[in-house]
């Protein structure tokens, strides 16, 4: 996650879409955690804020 660090805060809420959850082997497992989250370059990640309501994102736009 340490490419995620300045997009993803912690004690903040996000929109995450297309992001893949994948089972972990145990013998693969660095923390206790059975599930793992794959975060791609199609992955969209936004922000909510306080005053946001939830609405549909959209599709993402690549460049």
């Amino acid at each position: 996650m340490s490419l995620m660090e300045d997009v993803l805060q912690l004690q903040e809420t996000y929109y995450i879409s297309n992001a893949k959850v994948t089972f972990v082997e145990p013998k693969y497992r660095m923390v206790p955690h059975m599930y793992q989250w794959i975060i791609s370059r199609t992955t969209v990640i936004r922000r909510v804020t306080d005053d946001s309501l939830p609405r549909e994102l959209g599709a993402p736009e690549f460049k």
